[in-house]
């Protein structure tokens, strides 16, 4: 039901090139569901910010990449394109020590059906480990770094990496 299409809203489709993964464990053949989030927020401030927060106890030392498929609209159209930035934070706690990556979004238009519309390559995030890690490498190789303020690195295509605190891969 999230692919049905309403005049002049966007449907929810699979984002380009994702494949969702078979279940071999069902005597039915069926795909295992992607996950995705939706959040909606109205009258947002400038600077301010609305999170989701989820919680894992895991090492992140084993993986190399994140990517994650970024989606916006603006129902009424007074949202354009990067006035709105999406980001994500990795570290033992959000407001002390952690990692975040952002990204200026790109806006959908109405009545965009087609996969690559819905879900500009602007707005992925694919990031890999070692970026975070050197980004806080060369914070830490600056010197008379205060470990309270947010470090951020390079911004390549608006794109960039903060680092505050003393964030560790190995205990997220």
């Amino acid at each position: 039901e999230n692919g049905e299409v309403d005049a002049g809203t966007i449907p929810y489709v699979v984002p380009p090139g994702v494949e969702r993964q078979r279940d071999y464990s069902s005597a039915n053949n069926r795909r295992q569901n992607e996950q995705s989030l939706q959040l909606c927020v109205e009258n947002l401030r400038d600077s301010f910010t609305k999170a989701v927060y989820k919680n894992v106890s895991q090492d992140m030392l084993i993986y190399k990449r994140l990517k994650m498929f970024v989606h916006a609209n603006s129902p009424d159209g007074s949202t354009k394109d990067d006035e709105m930035k999406a980001f994500i934070r990795i570290g033992t706690d959000y407001t002390q020590n952690y990692y975040e990556y952002s990204v200026p979004l790109k806006v959908t238009k109405a009545g965009a059906l087609d996969p690559t519309d819905i879900w500009p390559s602007e707005n992925e995030i694919d990031v890999a480990f070692a970026d975070f890690v050197n980004v806080k490498a060369a914070r830490n190789a600056a010197g008379n770094w205060d470990r309270r303020l947010p470090f951020r690195g390079p911004v390549v295509d608006g794109k960039f990496i903060t680092v505050v605190g003393n964030p560790d891969f190995s205990n997220v």
